[in-house]
């Protein structure tokens, strides 16, 4: 649930003792969070890896997601988005 998320971010900011968090809409890591957000994406990309081995080497890529606002999805990632499968 939510309540249990901001529960367990909060606990983890008192551990480290600093704020991981801004709590803003959408959230975003604070410097000291970035390297914990890398963290906690590994296991996917692990995961992802290992399938692919098992399966003799295929090249599925991971899905990643991206937020970007109209203006640069205009001006930089019309070339790059053209180039996807």
């Amino acid at each position: 649930t939510p309540s249990a998320i901001s529960q367990r971010i909060k606990a983890l900011e008192q551990r480290v003792g600093q704020v991981l968090v801004l709590r803003e809409k959408p959230c975003v890591p604070t410097a000291a969070g970035v390297p914990l957000l890398r963290l906690a994406s590994q296991p996917s990309l692990l995961e992802s890896e290992a399938l692919a081995e098992l399966r003799g080497g295929s090249t599925d890529s991971p899905r990643i997601a991206l937020a970007v606002n109209a203006d640069s999805m205009a001006t930089w990632f019309t070339d790059v988005f053209a180039r996807l499968p």
